[in-house]
C-alpha cells in the first residue's frame, strides 16, 4: 500500500515559457479562448434582449429569435477570435477579457442607443425630415457584424504586433 502510495503524488507544477513570454503573463489555449469569449459576449447579448423587451414593442415577441441569433454570431466570432489568437500566438488570459468586455460594452451601446434614440419616422417616410449620420449608422442592419470584424481583425493586429515584438 505505501509503494502505491508513493506513485500517486501529485507532482508539483511547472511553468513553461515559450519564446520571450513575461513570467505573470498567463496564456490560455484555444478551447478556453472561445468559452471566455462566447461568455462575455452572451452575458452583453442578454443585457440586450432584456433592453429590447423594455424599450422596444416589437421585440417583445421576437426576443427568442434575437436572442438565438445574437448568439450564433457571438459563438462564431469567439471561434473566429480564438483561431485568430491561436495563430498569431497563444492568447494572453487578460488581453483576451479586456479585449472583448470592450467589444460587449460597445455593442451593448449600440443596441442601447438602437432604443433610446428617438425618430420621427412619419418625418423621414414623408421627406419632410432625414435621417442623421448617427441615426444611419445606429439603425443599420450590418453595424453589429461590422463592429465584431473590427473588433476581429484588431485581434488580428495586435496578434501580429505581439508576434513581431517578440520575435517570432
Amino acid at each position: 500500500m505505501l509503494g502505491f502510495m508513493q506513485m500517486t503524488r501529485p507532482r508539483p507544477s511547472v511553468t513553461v515559457f515559450r519564446g520571450n513570454e513575461k513570467p505573470g503573463v498567463r496564456l490560455v489555449g484555444s478551447g478556453r479562448v472561445a468559452i471566455y469569449v462566447f461568455t462575455i459576449l452572451s452575458l452583453s447579448n442578454c443585457l440586450e434582449t432584456l433592453s429590447g423587451w423594455f424599450h422596444g414593442q416589437d421585440d417583445r415577441d421576437w426576443w427568442p429569435s434575437g436572442l438565438l441569433l445574437y448568439s450564433l454570431l457571438a459563438f462564431a466570432y469567439a471561434v473566429a477570435f480564438s483561431a485568430a489568437t491561436q495563430i498569431a500566438r497563444r492568447a494572453d488570459i487578460r488581453f483576451t477579457v479586456i479585449y472583448n468586455v470592450v467589444l460587449a460594452l460597445l455593442l451593448f451601446l449600440h443596441w442601447y442607443l438602437y432604443y433610446m434614440i428617438e425618430i420621427d419616422w412619419l418625418g423621414v417616410n414623408s421627406n419632410a425630415a432625414s435621417l442623421t449620420s448617427l441615426h444611419g449608422i445606429i439603425r443599420n442592419d450590418f453595424t453589429s457584424i461590422s463592429i465584431y470584424s473590427i473588433f476581429l481583425f484588431g485581434a488580428v493586429v495586435a496578434g501580429r504586433m505581439r508576434r513581431i515584438l517578440h520575435g517570432h
